[in-house]
């Protein structure tokens, strides 16, 4: 992690949404100055993907295509699409919270 005026930087493994296969992808985020604990952290970060996800474009390409780099990067993680969100709904940061929270102390309280 590294520390500056802006809060704090990390780096994290999330599994890859719709992938065949389990791929696992670096996602960067910045923590605000006041996290406190690992609860702060949580919070924080789905908040930001939350927000992300609900900012994805709905809009769709008259003529979609994909670069021959795009889809040979797509074929190696064993999905090709166009990125596009088909469903117009959007996450509760609310629940998204709540639910992240509840699984962090589910696991935190018993053998894995």
């Amino acid at each position: 992690m590294l520390t500056g005026g802006e809060g704090v930087q990390i780096y994290f493994r999330v599994k890859a949404a719709g992938k065949r296969r389990p791929v696992l992808e670096l996602i960067e985020a910045s923590l605000p100055d006041d996290v406190q604990c690992l609860g702060d952290a949580i919070r924080a970060i789905v908040t930001d993907q939350v927000q992300r996800f609900n900012e994805r474009s709905t809009e769709q390409s008259i003529f979609p295509y994909l670069s021959p780099g795009q889809l040979e990067e797509q074929a190696e993680t064993g999905k090709v699409g166009f990125q596009a969100a088909y469903d117009d709904r959007k996450a509760n940061a609310a629940a998204a919270v709540e639910t992240a929270l509840c699984r962090h102390l589910r696991t935190a309280f018993t053998k894995c």
